[in-house]
């Protein structure tokens, strides 16, 4: 087991060659074939907002000896864990932007699982401090950490990477818990006090994903479209619950 702690992630370099984890992908003093796994952390320490403390883990979709290791995984009592494909995230309205550090691992075939607590408003402001961190739920989310890699560690099978792979009906399953969440009472609309344009956009994505997991039970396939409306109420709370955009941005798509 190799443990990364990556530099240079953030702008100008992110994404560029002195990327810290692309430049190791170009220049590796382990074999990249030696490599079986990637499994990366960012962000995590803060919840998204006040209440809503899910740990969210992407990847598996693709590899179904990664699947199986998340699914057999022990979930410590009091954490929220939640899978969610790759692509609500990182298939954006204006393309793709694979968030963090295992998109390089994965762009060369590798199998990852990304581990993240999503955005909040300390993310990349001068109010992230140690005071803003849920070390209760960092503890419990180290246990589930080591319970997959366990399991990953003690499998016969090398995890194999499936770029097609995917889980629309899980997808849809915790987006529609997530838009619940945020526009409830003292959810994040509430706490972060955005308008009520910005509520009727989470209302709205709330209502399709709730006719597409609908439709995808009676047996029905989501096309494009569908899976892009899946992917905006995801986007838009990572879009309000983080400090990158501003509301009237957020409202764009």
């Amino acid at each position: 087991i190799m443990i990364a702690a990556w530099d240079a992630e953030e702008p100008p370099s992110f994404h560029d060659g002195s990327m810290g984890s692309l430049f190791y992908v170009n220049n590796p003093l382990v074999p990249l074939e030696q490599i079986d796994t990637v499994l990366n952390l960012d962000p995590v320490g803060a919840d998204t907002w006040q209440g809503f403390a899910r740990h969210i883990v992407s990847g598996a979709e693709h590899s179904p000896q990664l699947r199986a290791a998340v699914d057999a995984a022990a979930i410590p009592a009091g954490l929220e864990p939640r899978r969610l494909g790759l692509h609500m995230a990182e298939e954006q309205p204006t393309g793709h932007l694979a968030w963090s550090d295992h998109g390089n691992f994965r762009d060369v075939g590798k199998p990852v699982l990304w581990f993240a607590n999503g955005l909040n408003k300390h993310y990349h402001e001068p109010s992230d401090t140690i005071e803003t961190l849920n070390f209760t739920n960092m503890s419990l989310q180290a246990e589930y950490l080591h319970n997959i890699a366990r399991n990953l560690a003690e499998s016969p099978e090398v995890p194999t990477y499936d770029a097609a792979g995917n889980d629309f009906i899980n997808d849809a399953a915790v987006a529609i818990e997530a838009l619940e969440a945020a526009i409830a009472p003292g959810g994040l609309i509430d706490q972060i006090n955005y308008s009520s344009t910005s509520r009727a956009k989470l209302e709205a994505d709330l209502s399709e994903a709730q006719l597409i997991l609908a439709d995808m039970n009676d047996g029905g396939v989501p096309d494009q479209l569908a899976i892009r409306r899946l992917r905006d109420g995801i986007q838009h709370i990572m879009c309000y619950s983080g400090t990158d955009y501003v509301e009237a941005l957020c409202n764009t798509f």
